[in-house]
């Protein structure tokens, strides 16, 4: 029997988000943590990508919160938003930007009047998973200005953003 082994590189983390950064000029980049950095440790992988990603993304709020416990103070983006009051809450209170993909978080938002310090829109551009419909733009950009949100991000998943030429990307 093989066991299966990990180990994680501190070094190639940092050269590879370098090397992202310079093949983006002038796009900010968020190291994906989610999921305890993917069963890398969230620790190690968010020690080492400190002062190189211009912030992390996790997936719930607990994970934003364990980066606040790590120390960091930066942008960290929940992505898959606040689910109910308590979340919202813990969310306000820890500094997350909070990403908003259906009614009910929007909702959510509304019904409390907390104040994100960010939040970032999704549309469902063809994955068929979270995200707002994209035919929904106008309510949803609407609703998010009477939050006083100043200048939402955006954001997406795209289906096949690895194929070259497909429409659906084109598209989004």
């Amino acid at each position: 029997m093989h066991l299966a082994r990990k180990s994680v590189d501190a070094d190639a983390l940092v050269h590879n988000c370098r090397y992202l950064k310079s093949r983006c000029a002038g796009a900010r980049v968020l190291a994906v943590v989610k999921s305890d950095a993917y069963g890398h440790g969230l620790k190690k992988v968010a020690t080492a990508l400190k002062g190189e990603a211009d912030g992390f993304a996790v997936a719930v709020v607990a994970e934003g919160v364990r980066l606040r416990e790590l120390g960091d103070s930066g942008v960290i983006l929940v992505m898959q938003g606040a689910a109910g009051e308590e979340g919202l809450r813990t969310a306000v209170e820890h500094r997350l930007a909070l990403v908003v993909h259906c009614f009910e978080q929007l909702a959510l938002l509304e019904r409390c009047g907390a104040k994100s310090p960010a939040l970032w829109i999704k549309f469902d551009t063809g994955m068929g998973r979270l995200g707002f419909p994209a035919d929904a733009a106008n309510e949803v950009f609407a609703r998010v200005r009477r939050l006083g949100t100043m200048r939402p991000g955006l954001m997406s998943h795209l289906a096949c953003a690895d194929e070259p030429g497909m429409q659906e990307t084109d598209r989004a």
